[in-house]
């Protein structure tokens, strides 16, 4: 669609009469004509009305849409009823401004400047500061244009003049018509004081000034230094030059100090500062208090944030009260803090903190010294960087540089105990001179020895020298003096005696390593006992064992004994009395000894077995009372059977060489072949040539005894027919024996 828009703003003179005399609108008249083509147009019609400080372009300071009725093409309608963005006092603050206005979705262009008569809504609503220095001409407003107090209080909003709007030398003191001002302004010359003054009536108390460029505002205010100030307030004084009190009652400001407000406050050393509170003090140069009640501050550029009744004695340069009550910061302390809490005491050292809690202390030159809180915590002298993180009663006591306490009660770490720890607990220990030794927790454990530890539980103690020494908890364990690196995992009443070097009980109850027992381990069990001198032995655990030999050995079990150096007894009631002897001892209450050294001795009433992989494999046993092993023979258990020549194995018996020999090294003496030459005749498959199995030696010998059977059987028969033939010659020879005897006597007859 076509549309040709003719506007006008519509400007009437009396219009300004009514903005001086009445309330303006904030809205104005607009007017136009709507054509379409040559048509008239009568109908509502959607405007949009935009105002923008810039010909083109840039963002609306003023939107409003209207439905608009345009009779005959004729319109007018007022902008400001309904804004939608901005509002159009703040836009009319703008020069130049122009007018946008859109019918329907068509925006008409150009812009149309808006001239005077729109600004009037900009002059019936003048607010405080909407008029500024910049919006004047020089010289717009003289003085000769300003009638005699026609400008008061009243008419300037608060802040509406400030310093940097009054040119230098602009108002001085003569050129004030004193006449005009209350009573209390003192009339002078450049040089002049100004004393307060009080609207309602005047003071109690006139204020009194005596210094130069100096100002006293307030009953009783008394300004006695060159360019002090008291600003208000009651009976306060600002006693030296530059001294400054900003209120309050009863306050004191020397020399360059400051007290900001607050009752009876006393700030007397330069640079010193009371902000507020009551009964303060700032004694020492440079030093704040900022509140509370009685705080004294005597320290160089120290300072008491608040609470009550706080103290910082000189010398304490820099140091710091952050509240509480009663804390004291004492001589030499200096940037030590105490955070708050009441009754801490930092005695003297540097740099030292006290977080908060109550009744802790840091003793003098305890430097870097640290306690976060809790109560009657102590760091003493010279137990720099120190640390006490809470809880109540712990002491870290002389010269123990470096050492903490985490919290807990009435845990000690003692004298000269350098680098130590013991990170809570209760009454827990650090003996004297222990550097490095830690204490984890639990209760009445002590470490004496450097670098030793006891990790918690209770009554655990590694004494002096011990060094490297650590319990790691149970109860009642001792690790004695001198037994360095030594060990004690747990248990109850488990004792490394003295002079015992890389010792360890691992746990149990009552176990003990006696004197000079080095490398020597009980890993359980009670009542267990390693004698003295006893190096590298070992008990594994079980009940009243001893080891009395070095290297020796008890496993476990009960009552033991492992006597001899390098011997093992296990069981119950072994004893391994002998060098290298090995002892086992069933459950019968029956002692089993050694005889000799390195020998091996069972006790085993139900008999022993040797078994192989499988149970129906090869096994020997021995059963209690048999006179010797039994090798397992079970046809079920074997395989592949041949026969053998029971003669021939006893011609290879025959000729296998048998001789007398012993053992190297031993004296005593056998009888019995090579395993070469017995292999060499019996060539078994499987088998060593360095040894004989006893059940091939068996298999041997009856077969052999087989084959010499079946020949004593043949020369048995033989025997017999020989023994017949013998029996019928000797029968023979019977008769002819009678023959001659018959013969010899019938010649003798003739």
């Amino acid at each position: 669609m076509s549309t040709k828009h003719i506007a006008a703003l519509v400007s009437v003179s009396v219009l300004l009469v009514i903005i001086c005399k009445a309330q303006v609108p904030a809205m104005f008249n607009y007017q136009g004509k709507l054509v379409h083509g040559t048509n008239l147009v009568n109908a509502a019609t959607t405007m949009v009305f935009r105002l923008y400080n810039t010909a083109s372009g840039g963002d609306p300071l003023y939107i409003e849409t209207q439905e608009v009725v345009v009779v005959d093409s004729l319109y007018s309608t007022h902008i400001g009823e309904s804004p939608e963005v901005g509002s159009l006092a703040n836009a009319v603050t703008n020069q130049p401004l122009f007018l946008e206005l859109q019918i329907g979705d068509t925006t008409l262009s150009p812009r149309e400047q808006v001239v005077s008569v729109l600004y009037a809504i900009k002059a019936g609503g003048v607010t405080a500061g909407a008029i500024t220095q910049a919006m004047l001409a020089d010289e717009a407003v003289t003085r000769p244009k300003i009638a005699p107090r026609a400008v008061s209080s009243a008419e300037i909003a608060l802040g509406t003049v400030s310093y940097a709007n009054i040119e230098d030398d602009t108002i001085r003191s003569n050129k004030i018509d004193w006449a005009w001002m209350p009573s209390g302004l003192q009339d002078g010359d450049d040089d002049s004081v100004l004393a307060s003054y009080r609207e309602s009536g005047a003071f109690g108390t006139t204020p009194s000034v005596s210094g130069v460029d100096s100002i006293a505002q307030g009953e009783g205010a008394v300004v006695a230094g060159d360019y002090a100030v008291v600003s208000g307030g009651k009976n306060n004084t600002a006693s030296d030059t530059y001294g400054t009190v900003g209120g309050g009652a009863g306050n004191n400001a020397g020399y360059r100090a400051t007290v900001g407000g607050g009752l009876q406050n006393l700030a007397t050393a330069k640079y010193s500062a009371v902000l507020g509170g009551q009964y303060n003090s700032a004694k020492g140069e440079g030093s704040t208090v900022c509140g509370g009640g009685r705080n004294t501050n005597q320290a160089f550029y120290a300072t008491i944030s608040g609470g009550s009744e706080n103290l910082i004695r000189p010398n304490s340069t820099n140091a710091t009260i952050g509240g509480g009550a009663a804390n004291h910061m004492w001589y030499d302390s200096a940037r030590a803090t105490i955070g708050g809490g009441g009754d801490n005491k930092i005695g003297g050292a540097e740099y030292a903190t006290i977080s908060g809690g109550r009744g802790n202390t840091v003793a003098q030159r305890a430097h870097y010294a640290l306690i976060s809180g809790g109560r009657d915590n102590e760091i003493q002298h010279y137990s720099d960087y120190a640390a006490i993180g809470g809880g109540s009663g712990n002491i870290i006591e002389e010269s123990a540089t470096n050492s903490t306490i985490g919290g807990g009660s009435g845990n000690n770490i003692d004298e000269n105990a350098g680098n130590c720890v013991i990170a809570g607990g209760v009454d827990n220990q650090i003996g004297l001179g222990a550097s490095f030794a830690t204490v984890s927790g639990g209760r009445w454990n002590e470490a004496h020895a450097d670098y030793s530890t006891v990790s918690g539980g209770s009554n655990n103690v590694v004494y002096t020298m011990a060094n490297n020494a650590s319990i790691g908890g149970g109860g009642g364990n001792v690790i004695s003096i001198r037994s360095g690196h030594s060990t004690i995992s747990g248990g109850r009443s488990n004792l490394i005696k003295s002079v015992t070097s890389y010792g360890t009980i691992g746990g149990g109850v009552g176990n003990v390593i006696l004197t000079n027992c080095h490398y020597s381990t009980i890993s359980g069990g009670a009542e267990n006992q390693i004698g003295s001198n006893t190096h590298f032995a070992v008990i594994g655990g079980g009940w009243g064992n001893r080891v009395l030999g070095k290297y020796g050995t008890v496993p476990g079990g009960g009552f033991c004994k492992a006597n001899g150096l390098y011997s093992l007894a296990a069981g119950k009631f072994a004893v391994a009395d002998h060098s290298g002897s090995f002892v086992w001892g069933d459950g019968q209450n029956l002692h089993t000894t050694s005889s000799v050294a390195n020998e091996v001795t069972f006790r085993c009433a139900g008999g022993a077995r040797f078994l192989a992989s499988t149970p129906t494999a090869n096994r020997v046993t021995w059963d209690g009372g048999s006179s010797g092993w039994q090798n397992f023979s079970d046809q079920t258990a074997k395989e592949d059977f041949l026969p053998i020549d029971e003669v021939s194995v006893l011609e290879r018996v025959v000729g296998l060489p048998i001789t007398e020999w012993n053992y190297k090294g031993y004296s005593k003496r056998h009888i019995g072949p090579m395993a070469q030459d017995f292999h060499a005749a019996f060539p078994l498959a499987g088998s060593s040539d360095t040894s004989i199995d006893s059940g091939d030696l068996h298999g041997v010998a009856l077969a052999a005894i087989q084959g010499l059977h079946a020949e004593v059987s043949d020369q048995k028969s033989d025997v017999g027919k020989l023994q017949e033939e013998n029996r019928k010659l000797k029968h023979r020879v019977g008769q002819l024996e009678d023959l001659v005897r018959s013969l010899s006597k019938g010649g003798q007859q003739e």
